[in-house]
């Protein structure tokens, strides 16, 4: 027995390929990621095809992979799939390949207008997430190329972390911003075949040119007015230059634990998380430059990172406190702030807000996969909850405060149970508090607005 699983009008699936990532009703810690593939020609109607995102020889990411068929000539025996890393063909029909492996695939049809996964009745899974592969990035200059005479940046030949720890260690946005979507398409495409060894910078740096304060030093400006809009977009900007760093540090600095490899899913996962905040400072310096400035014209201030700091030793301390405290503080507060946005008449800006918040949605999930897998994979199992629980108290100063967006908490895996009556007993001095991570969101406040 089979249950269906609706992914969409025909008509509103416009990408060749989609990320698809579940989550178990019943085992929350159980995640599946699909990759769905939309193939037609100019003489046949679209076709549908699911296969596992990962291939199963090596992990390599298959999102990007290459597909061998012959649509006006027929696809009986279904199409090839050609992993980008090591050349592993696979039949996206049934799962077959020439060297005995065989991955995961699951069928897809069309009814009555809508696009239908089959998935067996016994796995409960929901969806999660569908993310198109190819997106809208956002992009306030032309995209910076990689000169390869820079001494700076590695051969194709390199590792993945030598790229990575390359743009951590780039003090220009805007070329951050390009280095990591250029690690990312090299890294999919197979170029770096091997995660390797590099040692992340202590902090990230920044421009010269720019002013970097204390966050207490960044002034409340309570008006409805473009100064205003300006003055939050700029915070959220520098929040997402450090997002971008922090999704690459972990990365970096956690590429084993326990002294084994991570999967390499989880390298895939946090790419994502980085491509996804460089799009979105992208889109936040476009509306900053729509209203006559540019970001760097205003202070910014470090607070998150303190947190990367004080959790660079341990890789569950790390999940828990930057994606699962700060980064899911930013899914109660987002909404208000949206609407008070929207409320001022400002559509545009209100609209990239919406687009950070349903990714960051996604991104606190990642942090609740890599810890649960982590729970898991221990001897004894641990529990994530409790896990959890225990590393707040130790690296975080405060209560988690309410109100909390319990929908969109519960979507990314976050039960009550995670975060009621929580309060963290670390060092003041050295442990970041919730006022401090969210400052930058309630710094600027819309006067009026609902």
């Amino acid at each position: 027995m089979s249950v269906q699983i609706s992914l969409g009008k025909v008509t509103e699936l416009g990408k060749r390929r989609y990320v698809l990532t579940f989550r178990s009703y019943t085992n929350p810690s159980l995640y599946l990621e699909l990759v769905l593939f939309q193939l037609s020609s100019e003489t046949s109607q679209p076709q549908y095809y699911a296969m596992e995102s990962t291939c199963p020889h090596a992990g390599a990411p298959l999102e990007h992979a290459e597909i061998e068929l012959d649509l006006d000539h027929g696809i009986e025996d279904g199409p090839i799939l050609v992993c980008p890393f090591h050349s592993y063909d696979f039949n996206l029909l049934s799962g077959e390949s020439s060297t005995g492996l065989k991955a995961c695939t699951y069928a897809v049809t069309e009814q009555d207008g809508y696009v239908l996964l089959e998935m067996p009745e016994q796995d409960d899974y929901r969806l999660l997430s569908m993310r198109a592969v190819s997106e809208r990035q956002g992009q306030s200059e032309p995209v910076l190329a990689i000169d390869q005479d820079d001494p700076d940046v590695p051969s194709e030949s390199s590792s993945l972390l030598d790229w990575v720890v390359m743009t951590l260690n780039t003090a220009s946005p805007t070329l951050k911003v390009a280095r990591t979507r250029e690690t990312i398409r090299l890294y999919r495409a197979g170029k770096l075949k091997r995660i390797g060894s590099a040692t992340p910078p202590d902090q990230p740096p920044r421009p010269t040119t720019y002013t970097v304060v204390d966050p207490g030093k960044i002034k409340s400006r309570k008006t409805n007015s473009a100064v205003s809009r300006i003055k939050l977009l700029h915070a959220l900007a520098s929040i997402e230059q450090w997002a971008i760093d922090l999704a690459l540090d972990i990365v970096a600095r956690f590429p084993m634990y326990n002294g084994k490899p991570m999967p390499a899913a989880f390298f895939a996962d946090f790419l994502k998380v980085a491509e996804d905040e460089a799009k979105h400072f992208s889109l936040l310096c476009e509306r900053l430059e729509a209203m006559g400035t540019h970001y760097g014209t205003l202070p910014i201030h470090a607070a998150l990172w303190q947190s990367a700091q004080e959790t660079s030793h341990d890789l569950i301390s790390r999940i828990c406190i930057i994606h699962l405290v700060h980064e899911a503080r930013g899914l109660d507060v987002n909404p208000t702030q949206i609407a008070k946005v929207a409320a001022s008449g400002d559509e545009e800006t209100a609209e990239v807000l919406r687009t950070i918040h349903n990714d960051e949605v996604t991104h606190v999930a990642t942090g609740h996969r890599w810890l649960t897998w982590i729970c898991s994979h221990a001897d004894p199992p641990m529990d994530p909850v409790q896990v959890f629980r225990g590393k707040v108290k130790e690296h975080f100063w405060g209560k988690l405060k309410a109100p909390f967006n319990a929908e969109d908490r519960a979507t990314a895996g976050l039960s009550p149970q995670y975060y009621e009556s929580l309060e963290g007993k670390g060092n003041p001095a050295t442990s970041l508090s919730q006022a401090a991570a969210a400052k930058p969101l309630v710094d600027v406040s819309l006067e009026g607005s609902a």
